[in-house]
């Protein structure tokens, strides 16, 4: 083990003894290992303070909100295994290591796992229904109890002027890669004020969402298909159940790698997720959101690509990469499936004429095989 995460780890642990660090998961942004001790398992996470400015804002967002679904399962009314945040020997819910770096633990949800795509219908099923039932969990705590944890955040227009100014700045290639994100860009950029439009015209309300619910942020059971906690909250906070819903049913949906050529939509799985959400929501989800659920697949594919090409051109300092085309691959999967989401407009549309009920009072998400 290296020395110094041990020390990190350490720093949470009291009467055991540490015995393992391994790298957990493939987020793009924080680094994460899963500590073993003889007594416990663990999650171990730095806090990327070049993505989140003020790491203790995040603490102090996280720490709120674990609170709030803790009193929610304690109460019959959250059915997911909320977060629990570690105490330092410091008494703090996070540690600061010698270059500055904040680090924080939690515990490990364990007998579950994670997937990097949708495997059958009832996980779909599943997915859709937690979504929904986290927002509805979160619905009557107040949005001024959280501070923005990344300002900025699912603003489309204000992502186009981060890439014009890169673009601006950078070496015009003969990449076909580049070429088609450009022209991309350039086609559906006219949309790209579209929620921001609707917000200013009050069409459009805010609440409290995740911020990204991508399949990776669900933990199912590992020996069923369903959903037993939703976690990476570091991005929530205010903001629009349509960039929720877009942004689970573009990581469902698309049952490829994030980074790979052959982008297939599989609009079954669309189909499922968005009828379990708007089923486990009821009327937390009124007309207009609900009309826009296809806008806000389309814009989040275009978001995202829009980000990961912006951030090649910037020398990919923001999302962690492998090898320096690694954003360029992966801007053109989101362009890709982007358009796939274009070209079944009309289908998707149709998705979501349903009616909506009253949200049910329960432990949690009904589980339909």
């Amino acid at each position: 083990m290296d020395a110094q995460l041990k020390a990190i780890a350490a720093a949470f642990i009291s009467g055991e003894r540490l015995q393992n660090l391994t790298p957990l998961g493939r987020g793009n942004i924080n680094d994460t290992y899963l500590a073993v001790t003889d007594k416990r398992r663990f999650v171990l996470q730095r806090i990327n303070a070049d993505v989140f400015g003020e790491p203790l804002v995040i603490m102090a967002n996280l720490e709120q909100l674990c609170r709030h679904l803790q009193e929610k399962q304690a109460t019959g009314h959250y059915g997911l295994i909320p977060p629990q945040l570690l105490t330092s020997r410091q008494g703090l819910n996070y540690f600061q290591d010698e270059n500055g770096h904040l680090w924080r633990a939690s515990t490990y949800v364990e007998n579950s796992r994670t997937c990097k795509q949708i495997e059958n219908p009832s996980q779909a099923a599943s997915l859709g229904r937690s979504l929904a039932h986290f927002h509805l969990a979160l619905a009557d705590l107040e949005t001024n109890l959280l501070r923005v944890p990344l300002p900025g955040f699912h603003h489309l227009p204000g992502y186009l002027q981060q890439y014009d100014r890169a673009q601006s700045v950078s070496q015009v290639t003969n990449n076909p890669d580049e070429t088609y994100c450009r022209d991309i860009i350039k086609c559906y950029r006219p949309r790209g004020d579209l929620f921001e439009k609707g917000l200013k015209n009050g069409h459009f309300s805010t609440m409290l969402v995740h911020g990204d619910p991508k399949v990776e942020n669900f933990l199912f059971d590992d020996r069923e298909n369903n959903v037993v906690a939703i976690i990476d909250l570091d991005t929530t906070g205010p903001g629009l159940l349509n960039h929720d819903i877009g942004d689970c049913l573009r990581s469902a949906s698309n049952p490829t790698d994030e980074a790979g050529e052959n982008i297939r939509l599989n609009l079954d799985r669309c189909e499922v997720i968005i009828r379990s959400y708007l089923d486990e929501a009821g009327t937390l989800i009124d007309r207009t959101t609900r009309d826009h659920i296809f806008d806000g697949f389309e814009l989040i594919c275009f978001e995202l690509g829009l980000r990961f090409f912006t951030d090649h051109l910037e020398g990919s300092h923001y999302f962690k990469t492998s090898d320096p085309l690694e954003n360029l691959g992966r801007s053109t999967t989101q362009f890709r499936l982007l358009e796939a989401v274009s070209a079944k407009e009309g289908k998707i549309r149709k998705m979501v004429e349903v009616q909506p009920r009253s949200p049910r009072l329960r432990n949690g998400p009904v589980s339909r095989a």
